[in-house]
């Protein structure tokens, strides 16, 4: 029984003396029967062993990082008993392109320890976090954007004074962590973040993607932060049974303006919607919990959107501006164009479940897409990866059935190693053809920045799409992937949604983009973000912010659109004036655009003061500052010890959860094999020392 540590390894089952040799030569000797029995004897004695904890265990997880050694993990159930209890309330406003969102986290301290609370959250990858209050009773502490370092330093000293204090930091632009201290028994401490992001507009249709869990990162030897990128999870069943943590979400949308509420739905959540006076509200009409992204799509009354759209607002003195401009389309005939298509599909074992059933089921539609003068190949990836083909191949009717036979043999399972996977798609010999990279994948991974360089490096005249998968996938990587790639990116939640995602997606395959994009004003009067300019696909509008200067401002969108030149101008001196936050999301595309220069700079510390200065000026989270709020008085009694307490994540709904952790998170073929060869010899030494391995397990 363990009685004061969480995990038992496999080599602290073994006697101290074990002799390989000796196994080798036993190896030899017994029968196959004998082996089979002895190992899954073994198997049922660990399993049954990890359900025989008594007492409350700590929540600290081991440093998987240490370990030098195959060693097998088995998680205790109670494991997070005491964890501060978490509800989540949302409250969006919609105007125009611009969404405005209050994130209430709730956390209640059931237990009768002062505790200090950990809990790490997605958010929108293109969130502008600009707002912070905490609550606690009738105390309200507003917190302020100070330098991550100097945060951290305020933070530790206000925790040992025993006053309540709590800082958030971004740890990815879609990943953040709220630390809260010194809260006492029995209380419950609210924690209000504020943002402001934009909304997508495709296909004529409005969306908004919160997320809400993420699926666990995988990070190899690549990442240096991997422990605060991957924070503990739990199924929602052990959530709410085993360890009776809530999890609960409620979530309100407010749109502001003249929308069908018939087009106004959800792939991800049951809602209720009601108009309103000068807008739409919504609501869920569910239980929910946070274990899937929410979704919201809905479309204008309008029946026609013009090319360029602006808005205006004013703070400070300065003048922010935010514009879609939608990219020309054209009902003539697109000519057929042989291309070669390269496949490339995620097995690891975080897609294990539903989206692996997606990603094979949207391998195969892109199959279909294919034409008889097309040539294609797939490449699978988990801890390695390897191709259907040497090369690519005609798309011939007997390697077109190849694949699909090849698509639907595949299994998830093993570590996300997906660099030589890519490397290979972007590195074919170079053909006439026009080359297509579609890459499926969940995206759960923590060396995002080594894809992004890679891809960067190699792309060529290549184009690269992404096709995120499953109902928690990082959107930040699916994005940042197809833009190093010169392509776009689809998300795809379940099965139900493949068909739909991926006709878009060949679409925009065939379609030609709007490509060497330049935006211009008069006089070059303006601070224009995202630099440079991406391609445009078909129906996806480009969103672009600007700082302006004074004068008269006439905005001039040119590109060349397959063998055309391309051109329109506006004037946008014209353009409503709101106060929805326009300088906020300006500031945030700037720090992007200038994360990306540094990226692949030699001088990154120049970027990082710019970086620093643009969020202190803008007050919103940035990779160099964190949010931090602090009570002046003392709270917690110089006698009371406090206790730290990690609040778990959900795990995406319809993914599987993995019953055992191992070193870096995954469960490779390697390393399956690996540790099938250690419960062999396991099973070889206890048919042949019996007693000595009964007697070593009883004394554990």
């Amino acid at each position: 029984m363990f009685k004061t540590t969480q995990f038992v390894t496999v080599r602290q089952l073994l006697p101290s003396d074990l002799d390989l040799v000796h196994f080798i030569a036993v190896l030899h000797r017994l029968p196959l029967r004998k082996l089979i029995l002895s190992s899954l004897f073994l198997l049922f004695s660990l399993s049954s062993m990890s359900l025989q904890a008594e007492e409350p265990l700590s929540i600290e997880q081991p440093d998987l990082n240490s370990i030098s050694s195959p060693s097998l993990f088995l998680k205790a159930k109670t494991s997070y008993h005491n964890a501060p209890l978490l509800d989540t309330k949302i409250d969006v406003a919609i105007t125009g392109m611009i969404a405005k969102v209050m994130l209430t986290q709730t956390f209640e301290n059931t237990s009768t320890d002062w505790v200090e609370g950990l809990y790490t959250f997605p958010l929108p990858d293109q969130a502008a976090v600009n707002s912070l209050i905490v609550t606690i009773g009738d105390r309200r502490i507003v917190g302020s954007i100070r330098e991550k370092k100097q945060a951290e330093q305020h933070y530790e000293q206000a925790k040992q004074a025993g006053k309540l204090a709590s800082i958030v930091k971004q740890h990815r632009p879609n990943l953040f962590s709220s630390r809260f201290a010194n809260i006492p028994p029995g209380e419950t401490v609210s924690i209000e973040l504020g943002y402001v992001q934009t909304v997508a507009y495709v296909d004529d249709q409005y969306s908004l993607r919160i997320p809400l869990t993420l699926t666990e990162r995988y990070s190899g030897d690549y990442v240096p932060d991997k422990t605060d990128i991957s924070p503990p999870q739990l199924s929602a069943s052990a959530a709410n049974v085993s360890m009776g943590l809530k999890h609960g979400v409620e979530i309100k949308a407010l749109l502001h303006g003249l929308y069908d509420v018939s087009d106004v739905n959800s792939p991800s959540h049951d809602l209720i919607v009601s108009p309103i006076e000068n807008g739409t509200e919504v609501i869920l009409n569910e239980t929910a919990v946070l274990d899937r992204d929410f979704i919201l799509h809905w479309r204008e009354a309008a029946a026609v959107v013009p090319t360029v759209r602006a808005w205006r607002e004013r703070v400070a003195g300065e003048e922010y501006l935010l514009a879609t401009v939608t990219p020309p389309t054209s009902d003539e005939d697109i000519p057929e164009q042989a291309r070669e298509l390269i496949l490339v599909i995620d097995t690891s074992g975080s897609m294990a479940g539903e989206p692996m059933r997606a990603a094979k089921t949207a391998l195969l539609d892109a199959l279909n897409g294919l034409t008889p003068n097309d040539y294609f190949n797939i490449i699978e990836f988990d801890s390695q990866y390897s191709t259907l083909f040497n090369q690519p191949m005609l798309a011939s009717a007997q390697n077109i059935q190849m694949a699909e036979h090849f698509t639907r043999g595949l299994n998830a399972d093993g570590g996300t190693e997906m660099l030589g996977a890519l490397q290979n798609a972007l590195g074919y010999q170079s053909s006439k053809l026009l080359r297509q990279v579609v890459f499926i994948t969940d995206g759960a991974v923590g060396y995002e920045d080594q894809v992004f360089e890679s891809v960067s490096r190699s792309i060529g005249d290549i184009r690269l799409f992404t096709v995120g998968i499953g109902s928690a996938p990082n959107e930040w990587f699916m994005r940042k992937v197809a833009e190093a790639g010169r392509g776009t990116y689809q998300l795809i939640q379940n099965v139900g949604d493949v068909h739909d995602g991926m006709s878009t997606l060949l679409r925009k395959l065939e379609s030609p983009a709007l490509t060497s994009v330049v935006i211009s004003f008069d006089g070059d009067r303006a601070d224009i973000t995202p630099e440079p300019i991406p391609d445009l696909y078909a129906s996806e509008p480009l969103v672009i912010a600007a700082r302006l200067v004074e004068g008269n401002h006439t905005m001039t969108v040119a590109g060349t659109w397959g063998d055309e030149l391309w051109q329109t101008s506006v004037s946008v001196d014209n353009a409503p004036i709101t106060n929805t936050g326009l300088s906020t999301v300006w500031a945030r595309k700037k720090i992007e655009s200038l994360q990306d220069k540094q990226r692949f700079n030699s001088d990154p510390d120049f970027y990082r003061s710019l970086i620093l200065r643009l969020s202190l000026d803008h007050q919103i989270l940035s990779p160099y500052t964190a949010f931090l709020a602090v009570e002046d008085t003392p709270v917690r009694p110089a006698n009371e010890l406090l206790a730290k307490k990690v609040v778990p994540n959900l795990h995406p709904a319809g993914t599987q959860n993995q019953s055992f952790a191992l070193p870096q998170g995954s469960l490779g073929i390697d390393t399956l094999l690996l540790f099938s060869f250690f419960m062999m010899l396991c099973g070889l030494l206890f048919s042949s020392y019996p007693k000595a391995l009964l007697i070593r397990c009883r004394s554990l």
